[in-house]
């Protein structure tokens, strides 16, 4: 089989074509790496930096939540409410804080971990709490605030 032979303009313009799809070739290839590397990285870091927003506006809710229920704990007409066993005033304040401050669930146990009235369910009291790591860490002089996952019987209550 015989090659037809090109004239030396053909040759030239042949070979400054296959030097340019190779040269694009090779930018395209290396190009997209560096962009895909480049969005991934991004995408990472804008992740890392809204998991990290998220974390302090969780801890700062926490916080919140802490001095709410602080505060609440340290009013001395509630000691006295207790004292006297004022349920109803209890009652009433403690939803009156609930509601105030967009708390979910507000529950007061005695010094043992029985419960005095529940903000939520007022007619179940005196089950023993004592049990759930909030409330055992809480009856000694501790003051925290952390998330917990709350079975479902005890949101039932």
């Amino acid at each position: 089989m015989h090659l037809p032979r090109f004239s030396l303009r053909t040759k030239l313009i042949l070979s400054f074509l296959a030097v340019i799809v190779f040269g694009g070739l090779v930018s395209l290839f290396f190009g997209q790496r560096l962009v895909k590397n480049t969005l991934i990285q991004q995408a990472q870091k804008k992740v890392n930096h809204d998991m990290a927003s998220a974390r302090m506006v969780f801890n700062e809710k926490l916080n919140d939540i802490k001095d709410i229920v602080s505060l609440t704990a340290a009013r001395e007409s509630l000691h006295e409410a207790i004292k006297q066993n004022q349920t109803e005033i209890l009652l009433r304040y403690l939803n009156l804080v609930r509601n105030q401050y967009g708390l979910d669930i507000l529950t007061l146990t005695d010094s043992r971990g029985h419960v005095i009235t529940r903000t939520r369910n007022p007619q179940v009291v005196g089950d023993d709490v004592s049990g759930d790591e909030i409330v055992s860490y809480a009856l000694q002089p501790n003051i925290l605030a952390f998330p917990q996952v709350v079975p479902r019987d005890e949101l039932l209550k």
